[in-house]
């Protein structure tokens, strides 16, 4: 719908008018927005009915511009096209259903409707904007890789916008992006583990009931932080445990012996979860290797850094890459896997021994 407004500037912290003039945005028939001068003065009576007029006649274009090209929105045909390429591949259609959905956060905050709307600087903007977040519309931050990965996707649909005659060419081809190098997480020595482990135990109570449990899981099994707070009434049978992971994926495998009598109270009155979990698990975590000291030794250690720790004791001890890469549900992921890596060759094969720890909380 056309709009009329007065065109002001910005002096000193004050907005004044600096045209004399009535302007009008509208959308033109290829679907872009646009910003003109009608000519008519606002201090005007005649002037004023005339821009009126103007602007109802650029409305009325406008709505049958949408009738015309209602086939060509992005909500009309992406979904689809996303479930119809990635029909036997649930990962894939997952992972782009998700990156569809931020794509289309930011093209509406543009207003960019129409595939034939989308321009080259709209594309390099999505870097920035993609960096910040927005929680309350369910926008989070992300790194520059994942942006790259999302606009080369932004760029297969506008290839197939293209190809449906929607969009005269494709301004993502011509962004040339590539990903930086890969975070690389340290691994944790046998004396990191102790250090941790000391400063989980000087921890208050309340702290403290959450940190131990979700480091002993990963630490036995490898998991992501996510993955860590189990369901122990639904996921903990007899001697498996099912991790629930990204894209609805689950993964069941045989509970390790030392987490037995972590789960074995926790299954026999069917709690719903293995410990309470903080409003923001990921920075209580932050938080805490910073005051255990783990962050002085090591400022890139995280909690990843016990999946990390996992892999390359598996490797020590001789296990199979095949058998690592199902572990860590890192199946088909070889670069994934070999990210992981932080051992040479010539080093010791060691098994690493469980845990002299306090189980009651």
């Amino acid at each position: 719908m056309a709009t009329l407004y007065k065109r002001k500037k910005r002096v000193g912290k004050i907005m004044e008018v600096c045209s004399p003039f009535w302007w009008v945005k509208f959308r033109n028939t290829s679907g872009a927005i646009c910003y003109e001068s009608t000519g008519f003065l606002h201090g005007n009576g005649d002037g004023t009915r005339r821009a009126q007029e103007l602007e109802a006649r650029k409305t009325l274009e406008e709505r049958q511009s949408t009738t015309t090209n209602q086939s060509e929105r992005w909500d009309v045909w992406v979904l689809q096209f996303i479930a119809d390429r990635y029909k036997h591949q649930t990962n894939s259609r997952t992972r782009y259903g998700v990156a569809w959905r931020t794509l289309r956060m930011y093209l509406d905050e543009i207003e960019i409707t129409l595939p034939r709307q989308l321009m080259y600087i709209h594309c390099t903007n999505y870097l920035n904007w993609r960096e910040k977040s927005d929680k309350p519309n369910g926008k989070y931050n992300a790194g520059h890789n994942t942006a790259v990965l999302e606009l080369k996707f932004l760029a297969l649909v506008m290839k197939e916008a293209v190809r449906r005659g929607f969009a005269h060419g494709n301004p993502c081809r011509e962004l040339e992006l590539t990903r930086v190098p890969t975070k690389k997480f340290p691994q944790y020595s046998d004396d990191d583990i102790q250090l941790i482990v000391e400063g989980i135990h000087k921890e208050p109570k309340p702290k403290k009931k959450f940190l131990w449990p979700s480091f002993l899981i990963a630490y036995y099994h490898g998991v992501r932080l996510n993955e860590t707070n189990v369901n122990p009434a639904r996921d903990v049978r007899g001697n498996t445990i099912t991790f629930h992971q990204k894209g609805g994926k689950v993964r069941v495998k045989p509970l390790h012996p030392e987490l037995v009598e972590l789960f074995q109270p926790l299954v026999a009155r069917k709690a719903k979860e293995t410990f309470p979990q903080p409003k923001s698990f990921a920075k209580e975590w932050f938080n805490f290797l910073h005051r255990c000291g783990m962050k002085a030794l090591k400022p890139e250690a995280c909690f990843h850094s016990l999946r990390v720790t996992v892999q390359n004791r598996l490797r020590r001890a001789g296990v199979k890459k095949e058998i690592r890469k199902a572990y860590l549900s890192h199946d088909g992921a070889d670069d994934v896997n070999e990210l992981y890596d932080r051992i040479e060759e010539d080093e010791m094969l060691v098994c690493h021994t469980p845990l002299n720890r306090t189980w009651k909380l």
